[in-house]
């Protein structure tokens, strides 16, 4: 069988079979005001992130949600994980108490800023469906 590629959060590239690999499941939080989303800052990695939805406490509905299957490297294994995004989108709101940084879309997709590459994919779904 042919290897496919995995990816780890720092965007390296690593070949490994499908069939044996480990599955699981993430669910993602992002918060959206026009072409800026709230992530966390891992000062550990020097990167951003997007929040798990066990990171953050939201009292309302989703605007929006989508799957995506993704291929990533976490802790050094390979994993088919199935990454949930719930989308929220606001208007004006004080979010000054959490620690949470806006980022720029584009900045995102233009690798301005360090994100982590497992979650990329579905940043870039998040475009692709106009949220």
């Amino acid at each position: 069988m042919a290897k496919f590629p995995f990816v780890d959060r720092y965007g390296h590239l690593f070949y490994h079979d499908t069939d044996n690999v480990e599955e699981g499941q993430k669910t993602y939080i992002i918060i959206k005001k026009g072409d800026n989303i709230l992530c966390m800052r891992d000062e550990d990695a020097l990167m951003y992130k997007l929040p798990l939805q066990s990171e953050l406490e939201l009292n309302v509905e989703p605007t929006g949600e989508y799957n995506v299957l993704s291929y990533v490297i976490r802790h050094d294994k390979p994993l088919k994980e199935l990454q949930s995004y719930l989308v929220y989108e606001v208007g004006y709101v004080d979010l000054a108490n959490i620690p949470l940084e806006w980022v720029k879309l584009s900045d995102i997709l233009l690798d301005a800023v360090t994100f982590d590459f497992t979650q990329k994919n579905g940043i870039k779904n998040l475009v692709v469906r106009g949220k």
